[in-house]
């Protein structure tokens, strides 16, 4: 690289970070590995601190911190704070490879004018972590022929500020190719970023990312060529995001198991959890989803919104797989009622019949007897009258009038209780015959029913093993399954309540509570 051309780049990068990024805030710089800081020591010339008179302080009130990394230990090697000012910063990083090493060097000089500014100066590849550091910024500088890899650093992806900071991004060599970078910054939704490149006719080149009102990076603007004559000049192109989201369209990636998304047999996301809450939100929003299956690996543990991979102008919500211990238990028929002729002897206990039947003997005798023996009216009126009542015959019945109502009375009482008796009786001649309920997998095995499960079931391995049965039936999914024990009253399945409930009652019209009985908590397992 020319001199004459490397003074443009560092001109340019020092006049945009005035007006780019933030007055005050923490930065992060990544250079490429191969012209990193060496692992083993730092130039003993960037050990010094510098100190500044008084007078000068304010020129130099931001810091530079350089960070390397001993490989002999796992620990932090050195951080060093500088105070630089113009005419005066004269360091150089020990870079593997001193090709690059006088462009970055005056890249961090050029930017050291902006007050309160904490660089930190980091390997992309490196094992120094700053997953619990908050940045304002990032700077990426890397090579031409290393573009394509620019989303290679996870560690910087899972930065919590990452999407909210401002990016700008230097590629050093020149470069025909730069959709990877378009990409990359699509893909994050890196909507305050500037690119600075040098094409094939050897000009630099300023490129911004505007959004639309969905969030989706269309259109890439050049904004000026970066020269030594028009940088200072130029108004630096400050990027806007519109925040109305109405008729946007959301691809929603789901990987989830029921209830926070549930699919179809096609694969489909038809239900759920999480698949309820985004409809209701984009119903009050105005927005319009799509279904898409995706494919192949889960999906990242973030949420972002831009192109999602394959479809062009649709937002993106990835949300995090939820995972939680799943209840099975066996769906077995409910017990049907068959009503059928009862024994008397449920009416009373064996010993209580004989009782009445003793006492009906014994009165009956006594009466007789009476028939035959000297008595008054009285004693003969009252026997009459337990006569009448107990429906016995009788040979003469009293004249007077006082007897007459008693015996009114008592043939009254008599039919009343008898009719109660009777009705009591009468609805324990027939037994509603409810089967027993089967509610436990023991119960489950010495009954006539079928066994049947999906290749989902965390336990179909053992319950094929150890079950009596001679056959136990598999079905591709829950829909298939169920299908099977609605159409066939001697199938028991083996799902969760969940699946049961979601799959019953989207494809079949039938109440699944008044048709299958689930097991209670001494038949469930996780």
């Amino acid at each position: 690289m020319s001199s004459l051309l490397e003074e443009d780049m560092v001109h340019c990068v020092g006049a945009i970070s005035k007006n780019f990024f933030p007055k005050e805030g923490n930065i992060l710089m990544t250079i490429p590995p191969e012209y990193n800081l060496t692992g083993h020591r730092i130039q003993q010339t960037n050990l010094r601190t510098k100190r500044h008179i008084q007078n000068e302080s304010s020129i130099c009130s931001y810091g530079i911190n350089l960070l390397g990394f001993e490989m002999s230990r796992d620990e932090l090697f050195q951080q060093t704070s500088y105070s630089l000012h113009t005419l005066q910063c004269d360091f150089q990083l020990d870079f593997k490879n001193n090709i690059y090493k006088d462009i970055q060097s005056k890249i961090l000089k050029h930017i050291h004018s902006i007050s309160a500014w904490t660089i930190t100066v980091d390997d992309i590849n490196s094992r120094c972590r700053h997953e619990t550091e908050t940045f304002d910024a990032f700077i990426f500088i890397i090579q031409g022929r290393k573009v394509k890899g620019i989303n290679a650093n996870d560690r910087l992806m899972s930065n919590l500020s990452f999407q909210r900071a401002k990016v700008m991004i230097i590629i050093l060599d020149i470069t025909s190719n730069i959709n990877p970078v378009y990409e990359f910054l699509n893909e994050f939704s890196l909507r305050n970023s500037i690119v600075i490149y040098r094409d094939t006719s050897k000009y630099l080149k300023i490129l911004t990312w505007p959004s639309d009102g969905c969030g989706n990076l269309k259109k890439v603007p050049v904004y000026s060529d970066c020269t030594e004559n028009k940088y200072i000049s130029k108004q630096i192109y400050k990027t806007t995001v519109e925040t109305s989201d109405r008729k946007c369209k959301f691809h929603i990636a789901g990987v989830h198991n029921p209830p926070y998304s549930i699919f179809s047999i096609g694969g489909n996301l038809r239900g759920g959890i999480d698949y309820t809450l985004i409809s209701i939100i984009a119903n009050k929003l105005d927005i319009e989803t799509r279904n898409i299956t995706e494919r192949g690996d889960s999906p990242r543990n973030r949420i972002i919104l831009g192109h999602p991979f394959g479809y062009s102008s649709t937002n993106t919500i990835n949300y995090m797989p939820r995972y939680y211990t799943e209840v099975y238990t066996w769906i077995v028929p409910r017990s049907a009622s068959h009503p059928h002729w009862s024994n008397i002897t449920k009416v009373f206990k064996f010993e209580t019949w004989i009782l009445i039947i003793s006492s009906l003997i014994f009165i009956s005798t006594t009466m007789k007897c009476i028939n035959t023996s000297k008595k008054t009216d009285i004693l003969k009126c009252i026997f009459i009258s337990l006569g009448v009542f107990l429906n016995i015959p009788v040979d003469d019945i009293s004249k007077k009038t006082t007897v007459r109502i008693i015996f009114i009375t008592w043939v009254l009482t008599s039919v009343a209780l008898t009719l109660i008796f009777q009705t009591f009786m009468t609805s324990y001649f027939t037994d509603p015959g409810k089967m027993h309920q089967i509610n436990t997998f023991d119960e489950l095995e010495q009954s006539n029913l079928l066994l049947a499960l999906t290749p989902k079931s965390f336990y179909q391995n053992n319950i094929m093993i150890y079950t009596n049965k001679p056959k136990v039936l598999k079905y591709h999914n829950d829909c298939q399954l169920l299908n099977a024990c609605f159409r066939n009253s001697s199938v028991a399945a083996l799902t969760t309540e969940e699946r049961f409930l979601y799959v019953s009652q989207l494809y079949f019209p039938e109440d699944s509570t008044s048709v299958f009985h689930k097991f209670t908590e001494e038949g469930k397992f996780t």
